[in-house]
């Protein structure tokens, strides 16, 4: 008989615990829960988990995800501090894979870091010129940093017109075109002064959780993020969340100079552009990670891919710790299954490869090479014989194909069959 464990006044299978557990770590891409995490799931959020498994629809497994992931954070050694995501698309940074005393040793170097950038001169500057000699709250940061008047005026225009920098509001009145192309026409107010001024905003993009990619410099490396769009600067800040937002701003705007600023940190300092922003405005210490991973690949029309998993890590940093970040990034990968490649199939895979060309193996060309093909592989490889069994032949080669090829596709067509599996059993 299964056993049974008291949680919130409700008896709770252990079974059902364990395969719940095992379906949360698969929709996070761990290879685990943490076990801290949890056990404060079971304890205090159960209905999480009953509502999400085995039968709860996306919404229900997102909340769950959200609860999962705010206590990895709260219980990552530093309440309120957050993973940001990393200076390339898809890079990360993730902290719930580090032993406590390795994150310890890498808040207590971030705080260092940041106390002596607090003393940078630039840095004194810009918040004696834009924030009254101080940081100011993240309120007013996000504030700042979506206005389009901050986008595009200079400190000068915000004298002239007898505007507020931080404590202003601001509103679209309309949206038009003239000769020089669209517009929104923007009304800005002082609540202070009571003075309202309109200008046109003919920005291409407003302040939002996008990204403009720009080619790849080869092809082992994935596009970077643009620095501007249209002849307008781009600067990123972080959202409530743990994403980025980014706007554009006009050279010699407010929000042009800090742009400039955040450029010649992130040259002295290992901070993204980002958390470096949010740092001037607010204080906010940037977190330097000592693991980082990034998946990334190529490929040819559906033909082949290669994926490539870069983590860069401190030197101090655990062999176990590095063991489990490149295990997070092949669980993600691979969908969690790791597939051997037999022997047989790479040297299926190669037999074939090298007597019809990769594009050229359709339906009809396989019926007419079959024969041919199989009677070689038989007499080189009589224990491992096909006859005349075509359908076996091809098969396994298809499969060979995928493993060694298309690694990723493999992994996705195990899922939908595993998928298929779990809605059968269901309805049995």
């Amino acid at each position: 008989m299964p056993s049974e464990t008291i949680y919130a006044g409700a008896y709770v299978n252990n079974d059902y615990l364990q395969e719940a557990r095992k379906e949360l770590a698969k929709q996070l891409a761990m290879p685990d829960v943490p076990p801290l995490v949890w056990d404060e799931l079971v304890e205090y959020n159960d209905d999480l988990i009953r509502h999400a498994y085995p039968h709860g629809d996306k919404d229900e497994w997102d909340d769950l995800k959200r609860k999962a992931r705010e206590i990895m954070r709260l219980s990552s050694g530093r309440v309120g501090h957050k993973s940001p995501p990393g200076r390339l698309p898809g890079e990360e940074r993730p902290t719930w894979q580090l032993k406590e005393e390795e994150l310890e040793r890498s808040w207590a170097f971030s705080e260092y870091v940041s106390r002596i950038a607090d003393t940078e001169s630039d840095v004194r500057r810009f918040r004696s010129r834009y924030l009254g000699g101080q940081t100011i709250d993240p309120h007013r940061g996000r504030a700042l940093l979506t206005s389009p008047a901050a986008a595009i005026w200079p400190s000068l225009e915000f004298k002239v017109a007898g505007f507020s920098m931080l404590d202003h509001t601001h509103h679209v009145v309309e949206d038009g075109h003239d000769d020089r192309g669209p517009y929104s026409l923007v009304e800005a107010h002082d609540a202070a002064s009571g003075i309202r001024k309109r200008f046109k905003d003919r920005r291409p993009l407003q302040a939002g959780a996008w990204s403009v990619a720009e080619r790849a410099k080869d092809a082992l490396s994935n596009s970077e993020d643009a620095h501007e769009v249209k002849g307008w600067k781009l600067l990123s800040f972080p959202d409530e969340e743990d994403g980025i937002h980014r706007v554009c701003v006009k050279t010699g705007s407010i929000l042009g100079e800090l742009r400039n600023l955040s450029d010649k940190l992130i040259q002295r300092y290992p901070w993204w552009e980002s958390e470096t922003v949010w740092f001037v405005l607010t204080g906010a210490t940037p977190w330097v990670a000592p693991v980082s991973l990034q998946a990334r690949g190529i490929g040819h029309s559906g033909l082949f891919e290669r994926q490539f998993v870069t983590i860069k890590a401190e030197p101090w940093v655990s062999e176990k710790t590095i063991r489990r970040t490149y295990r997070e990034a092949q669980i993600r990968l691979l969908q969690g299954d790791n597939r051997r490649t037999k022997d047989k199939q790479i040297k299926l895979f190669r037999f074939i490869s090298a007597r019809i060309h990769p594009c050229g193996i359709y339906r009809e060309e396989r019926a007419k090479a079959a024969k041919a093909l199989m009677s070689e592989w038989d007499q080189e490889n009589p224990d491992d014989a096909y006859g005349t069994d075509t359908r076996r032949f091809w098969r396994d080669y298809d499969r060979a194909l995928l493993l060694v090829a298309r690694p990723m596709e493999a992994a996705e067509q195990r899922e939908r069959e595993r998928a298929s599996r779990e809605r059968r059993r269901r309805k049995w």
